[in-house]
């Protein structure tokens, strides 16, 4: 479930952009890990903090230089909040497990999925956290065959991924032997924003001293990008067999009418959960609404901020009258 504030912490970002950034009030007991440009993370501290790459209710990624690796490594190091961390809730670690294991037979799973080449829990002030560590024009219709060829491996393999839109596909990028240097000005950068304490509220222990902005350049842009795509986070992945993660948020622009009709109230409110019935099928809608975002740049359902009728009678208009029960 995802991570619920308790209360005020009394912590605030001067910003103008501050929701570009994680909220400051996930900063408490088994809220995020206060992490600062610089820091040493891993078991052997081989894991140097250079930038951030983004940011999600659940966990922080950031871009981290392999310390002394010769030639010069980076990897992007997610590091899950304390509460997620839990490994009677984190479904997620068991996943990429299982999916390393297929990988060393179905080639697929290994081109297109991206999965810790190490995983790792740091102490921090307050909580442990879950961490791990990822490796970081060809035609719009070569990425979307691999799309299609990566959702297909999972299937076959028995594995609903549960959230599937262009987000959780990236583009790869080639970052070997850029320097440090080059590798922040060509693309991070380094932007950041101070957090303060509200007048009785201390930062530490649990915040930072600075909040740390993703960049908003796109990564399809980049001069090291290869035009490959992995598939990435697997949160809410879950085997066929299994039941479906509950209380999840999911995006409305990517979500199948079975789902909307489950949960029976306006889909533009975040808060909505995941019920029972979410399956393959819905990875297939999520799959086609993808394919389009990818072709086109457009949504092909746009429903943030829709009612249930009203997004059902986008499906009729483009789709025709829904099937006979």
């Amino acid at each position: 479930m995802p991570l619920r504030p308790i209360g005020d912490n009394g912590l605030y970002v001067v910003a103008i952009r501050e929701e570009e950034g994680e909220w400051v009030g996930f900063y408490r007991p088994g809220g995020h890990h206060p992490v600062h440009i610089g820091d040493f993370l891993g078991d052997q501290k081989e894991y140097r903090v250079i930038a951030k790459l983004g940011v999600g209710c659940e966990s922080l990624i950031w871009l981290c230089r392999v310390h002394d690796s010769e030639p010069v490594q980076y990897v992007a190091v997610k590091i899950n909040t304390a509460e997620y961390s839990d490994a009677t809730e984190n479904r997620e670690l068991e996943m990429t497990t299982r999916l390393q294991e297929i990988a060393r037979c179905d080639r697929d799973i290994a081109e297109y999925c991206c999965l810790p080449l190490d995983t790792f829990r740091i102490k921090g002030p307050i909580d442990t956290h879950q961490m791990s560590a990822d490796d970081p024009d060809e035609t719009l219709r070569s990425l979307t065959r691999q799309v299609v060829l990566a959702m297909a491996a999972l299937h076959r393999n028995g594995i609903c991924y549960g959230d599937f839109r262009p987000d959780n596909n990236i583009i790869r990028v080639d970052l070997t032997d850029m320097a440090e240097e080059e590798v922040i000005r060509s693309y991070f950068g380094d932007e950041t924003a101070r957090v303060e304490a509200k007048e009785g509220y201390n930062i530490r222990p649990h915040a930072p001293d600075y909040i740390v902005f993703p960049r908003e350049k796109c990564i399809y842009y980049h001069d090291r990008a290869i035009p490959k795509i992995w598939v990435v986070d697997w949160e809410d992945a879950h085997f066929m067999s299994d039941r479906p993660k509950q209380g999840r948020y999911y995006e409305p622009e990517w979500a199948p009418p079975e789902l909307m009709l489950e949960v029976e109230c306006d889909i533009g409110k975040s808060e909505l959960t995941l019920e029972p019935g979410y399956g393959a099928a819905g990875d297939i809608w999520a799959v086609a609404c993808t394919i389009f975002k990818i072709r086109t740049g457009f949504l092909l359902f746009g429903l943030v901020s829709s009612t249930m009728n009203e997004a059902f009678q986008e499906f009729i208009s483009l789709l025709g009258l829904l099937p006979e029960p």
